[in-house]
C-alpha cells in the first residue's frame, strides 16, 4: 500500500477511535519529533532523523545544489523511514482488506496496552510522513541529492549527466559550435540570454530559432546581468579576455556566486586567470572545452573535460547536461584546457597517419571500401578513420573543426609542452603540414584536408 493511504487509514483510525483532531494530531507528531529517541520493534532509532522542514525548505535545497553551495541546515536527509514499515503488528492486512484483526483495539485491551498502541501509531504516522518528505525531496532535487556523482561511476569517465532545473542561462558566442549549444539549451527549458560580437550572426541564429524564447543581449555585461550561468564559446584568449574581463565583460554584472563556464580552446593560463578573477565575487569559474565536433554540438553528445573545483565542475554538471553525454572533471583551473591540447595532439597524429595510409593504399591499386572493412574493426580504428576515411577518399572537407583552428590549437599545445619541458615532435610535425595546407588555401576546410598535400599519383623520376 502507499505511504499516503497508509497514513490516511491511520489518521481516520485515530480521530475515530478516539476523537482527536488532525491538528493535534500534527502537533503530537512534532512533538515526538523533537523528544528523546524511541526505538522501534526493529530496533530503529526512529524520530532522530524525521526533519522538521521550513515553508520553503524544498526549493531552497534544490537551488542550493544547483549552484553549488551548502543546502540549508532545515533539509534533513531520511534514513530510516524505509526500515519502519515493520513497526507495528497493526500493519498486517485482514481478509476484509483493512488493517486486520488487530487494527482497532478491543474492549478488553488495558489503558496500558491502548496508550502504548496509540503512541505506536504517532511514531509510525511520523516515519511514514518522512519517507513521503523524503520521496518530495528527490523529486524535487531531480534525484541530485540521491544519486551518485557522474564522475565516481566507471573509474574516471562519468555517464548521462543530470539534467538541470530551468535557470536563467546568458550564453556568449554563437559560432558552429556555440549555437548548437544555445539551441540545446533553450530546447531543454532554460531562460536564455544570447550575445554574439557579430550582430548579424545573433539575428540569424534568432531567426533559425523562433520556437526558442530567447532575450539578445547588446554586450556581454547586458547579458550576464541577472543570470545565474553564464557560458563562453569565442575564439580565443584575447576574444575570451574581452567578453569576460573587459569593463564591459560579464563579470562586470555577473551577480555573486554565480556558475561561469567557458566552452572556449584558449590556454590554461587564461583560464587560471579567469578563475582568479572571480574569486572576488564568489563565483564558481569552469574551464570546460568540449570535443566530438560539429556533430556532437548538433546531436547534444559532447565530451566535455572541465577544470576548476569539484563544487564549481558539480554544479555544472546539470548545466551541461543539454548537450554532452560525458563530462570528466580532470582538475582544478586550467586542467580541462590541458586535456584538450593533449586530445589535439591526438587528433592531429591520428589525422596525420590516416592521410599517409589512405594515399599509400590508393597508390597500391586496393579497393579502399575493403581496406576500410578490414583495418577498421582492429588496432587501427579511431573516431577519425570511422567518420573520415570515406570522406577523404572523396575529397570532401566541410566537417567539423577548420585547419586555421587546429593550427591555433596545436599552437597552444607546443606553447605548453615549453612551459612545463614536454617534448612533442608529432605535434610539431603535423602542425607544419597544416601550415602546407594554409599556403595551398585551405585553411577553412576541415582538419582531415591534410590528405590534401600527398600526391594522389607516383612521383616521376
Amino acid at each position: 500500500m502507499e505511504p499516503q493511504a497508509v497514513a490516511a487509514r491511520l489518521l481516520k483510525w485515530r480521530r475515530t477511535s478516539t476523537g482527536t483532531s488532525p491538528a493535534t494530531i500534527a502537533s503530537e507528531s512534532a512533538s515526538q519529533s523533537r523528544q528523546s529517541p524511541v526505538r522501534c520493534s526493529a530496533g530503529i532509532d526512529c524520530t532522530t532523523s524525521i526533519p522538521t522542514p521550513t515553508k520553503d525548505s524544498h526549493s531552497a535545497k534544490r537551488t542550493s545544489e544547483m549552484r553549488g553551495q551548502p543546502a540549508p541546515a532545515n533539509t534533513v536527509s531520511v534514513k530510516n523511514a524505509n526500515i519502519c514499515w515493520n513497526l507495528s503488528p497493526r500493519l498486517s492486512v485482514g481478509n476484509s482488506g483493512g488493517f486486520g484483526s488487530t487494527a482497532m483495539t478491543s474492549a478488553n485491551t488495558s489503558a496500558g496496552q491502548n496508550a502504548n498502541f496509540a503512541r505506536r501509531e504517532i511514531i509510525l504516522v511520523q516515519c511514514i510522513i518522512a519517507h513521503s518528505h523524503a520521496m518530495a525531496c528527490t523529486w524535487l532535487q531531480g534525484g541530485l541529492a540521491q544519486l551518485p556523482k557522474p564522475d565516481m561511476i566507471g573509474g574516471m569517465t562519468d555517464h548521462t549527466p543530470l539534467a538541470a532545473a530551468p535557470a536563467n542561462v546568458s550564453f556568449l558566442g554563437l559560432g558552429v559550435m556555440g549555437g548548437a549549444m544555445a539551441r540545446h539549451l533553450g530546447n531543454a527549458g532554460h531562460r536564455l540570454t544570447i550575445y554574439n560580437r557579430t550582430p548579424a550572426r545573433a539575428e540569424a541564429w534568432l531567426a533559425a530559432h523562433p520556437g526558442i524564447v530567447v532575450r539578445s543581449a547588446s554586450s556581454p555585461a547586458e547579458a550576464a546581468d541577472g543570470a545565474d550561468v553564464v557560458i563562453t564559446c569565442v575564439g580565443n584568449d584575447d576574444d575570451l579576455a574581452d567578453v569576460v574581463l573587459s569593463p564591459n565583460g560579464a563579470f562586470s554584472t555577473l551577480r555573486r556566486g554565480a556558475l561561469f563556464i567557458d566552452h572556449t580552446t584558449v590556454s590554461a593560463r587564461i583560464a587560471r586567470q579567469i578563475a582568479v578573477e572571480g574569486r572576488d565575487k564568489e563565483l564558481l569559474c569552469v574551464d570546460a572545452p568540449v570535443t566530438g565536433g560539429q556533430s556532437g554540438a548538433e546531436n547534444g553528445t559532447l565530451a566535455i573535460m572541465c577544470g576548476g573545483s569539484a563544487k564549481a565542475v558539480d554544479a555544472a554538471r546539470p548545466v551541461l547536461a543539454a548537450y554532452a553525454k560525458r563530462v570528466v572533471h580532470v582538475g582544478k583551473s586550467g586542467a580541462g584546457q590541458t586535456a584538450k591540447m593533449a586530445n589535439q595532439m591526438c587528433i592531429a597524429g591520428a589525422t596525420a597517419g590516416l592521410a599517409e595510409a589512405i594515399r599509400f593504399a590508393q597508390l597500391a591499386h586496393l579497393d579502399l571500401d575493403k581496406v576500410f572493412e578490414a583495418i577498421s574493426g582492429g588496432a587501427a580504428q579511431s573516431w577519425q578513420m570511422d567518420n573520415r576515411f570515406h570522406t577523404m577518399v572523396k575529397d570532401e572537407f566541410d566537417f567539423g573543426l577548420a585547419v586555421d583552428l587546429m593550427r591555433k590549437d596545436l599552437g597552444l599545445a607546443m606553447d605548453e609542452a615549453r612551459t612545463i619541458g614536454a617534448s612533442v615532435p608529432v605535434t610539431a610535425l603535423v602542425d607544419q603540414f597544416y601550415v602546407d595546407i594554409q599556403a595551398m588555401g585551405h585553411g577553412r576546410e576541415d582538419t582531415s584536408a591534410l590528405i590534401r598535400r600527398l600526391p594522389r599519383r607516383k612521383a616521376v623520376k
